[in-house]
């Protein structure tokens, strides 16, 4: 099923972890690669840095795996929706 996974930084973890070099332009990548997206974009939203990343999710027992390293790494703040073409 596509997925829209919404992925919210916390300011203060995502000020951090650019000054320690672990977010930045290729950082996402390692999750990025796994969860091989259909898109992937980057905003701010309600001040937190923010992505909204479209994939397929084959099972919904690969949810805590596609959570988890954004939570470990990041202090991310999770949504996850389903979502449809027209």
């Amino acid at each position: 099923m596509r997925c829209l996974l919404k992925v919210s930084i916390p300011v203060e973890t995502g000020n951090a972890t650019i000054s320690d070099g672990q977010l930045g332009q290729d950082s996402s990548s390692p999750f990025l690669a796994d969860l091989k997206p259909e898109a992937a974009y980057f905003a701010a939203d309600n001040g937190k840095r923010t992505g909204f990343i479209f994939f397929d999710l084959k099972d919904a027992s690969q949810i805590p795996a596609v959570a988890e390293p954004w939570f470990l790494a990041f202090d991310a703040n999770i949504e996850l929706h389903p979502a449809m073409k027209p």
